[in-house]
């Protein structure tokens, strides 16, 4: 919960019980757990307590995108005060999958979840063939499991700036870019390291490796 905004938002979300790797296709099984229990250990592991946060984890399956746009920057959001997860941290756009939204066919789609979350969060519009998984994470910070994917749009920062404006979420406060370089991108990391929430850390390092 948020002191400021003094609600509790929940609802269903998708749980990593398992992954293999079977000729360079990633497949993945999926439970379900919720928003609260996804905050609830959060916090267990913020605290240290290993034994119980091993025990209680939520394996909420986060997603995360790596955007780059057509002037060579890197797409980054500023997370408002109001949310429960990383409130006021940089991030990359993301979410999570809803098993009651992100479904084809009665199964939960992460790529339908990516593009959902690309045009709720910064009204772009993306297709399935711009994304790309590039791999899967698990955050130090919080042992929460992360899908990482990568897209590559034609438009400069500029108009993704006006495009997110638009959007009006209330979850990001602000958008930002940083150069599209290898070396750019570990300079902001360490310069910023305690700014990152733990999924644009992971995606960023993952994408630069």
């Amino acid at each position: 919960m948020s002191e400021k905004s003094g609600y509790i938002f929940n609802g269903p979300l998708c749980s990593l019980e398992n992954w293999r790797v079977d000729d360079d296709t990633l497949h993945l099984c999926l439970g379900q757990t919720s928003y609260k229990e996804l905050l609830f250990s959060n916090y267990l592991h913020s605290r240290n307590e290993v034994e119980y946060s091993e025990r209680f984890n939520a394996n909420a399956l986060g997603i995360s995108l790596v955007l780059t746009t057509g002037d060579a920057q890197i797409v980054l959001i500023k997370r408002s005060e109001t949310v429960g997860e990383g409130p006021g941290k940089l991030d990359v756009v993301g979410g999570h999958i809803h098993p009651d939204e992100h479904c084809l066919s009665g199964t939960p789609d992460p790529f339908l979840a990516m593009l959902t979350e690309a045009k709720e969060e910064i009204n772009l519009h993306l297709q399935d063939e711009q994304l790309s998984c590039i791999g899967i994470i698990t955050t130090v910070v919080t042992g929460k499991p992360e899908l990482i994917f990568q897209a590559e749009v034609d438009l400069p920062f500029k108009d993704i700036a006006a495009t997110a404006e638009q959007a009006q979420s209330t979850e990001i406060a602000d958008v930002l870019a940083i150069p599209d370089d290898p070396g750019a991108v570990q300079d902001f990391m360490t310069q910023n390291s305690g700014q990152l929430s733990p999924s644009a850390h992971g995606a960023l390092w993952l994408y630069t490796s």
